[in-house]
C-alpha cells in the first residue's frame, strides 16, 4: 500500500522505534478505527509480541491510496 510520510510522523517513528513495515502492518490488519478531529482516523493493530500500534491517517476508512500518515505511537499498556 502506498503511504505518504513527511515531517511529524517521521520524527515520531524515529522517537518511538516504529518502522514503515510496522505502519504497513497496521494499515493491512487494523482491528479498530476511531474518527478523530480534523478529518482523520486512528487505526490500531496488535502485533505478535502483544504490542498495539496506533496510526493516525488523513481521511477515513475504507482506506484510499495513497494513505497520508499523520502520526504513530505504541499504545501504553498498564500492568498492575
Amino acid at each position: 500500500m502506498k503511504i505518504i510520510l513527511r515531517g511529524h510522523p517521521i520524527e515520531r517513528m524515529v522517537e518511538r522505534g516504529v518502522t514503515e513495515a510496522d505502519i504497513q502492518h497496521v494499515l493491512r490488519f487494523y482491528s479498530s478505527s476511531f474518527a478523530t478531529r480534523n478529518n482523520s482516523t486512528e487505526l490500531r493493530a496488535m502485533f505478535v509480541n502483544g504490542r498495539v500500534l496506533k496510526v493516525w491517517i488523513v481521511g477515513s476508512v475504507p482506506l484510499v491510496e495513497p494513505v497520508i500518515i499523520k502520526s504513530v505511537a505504541w499504545m501504553e499498556i498498564e500492568i498492575d
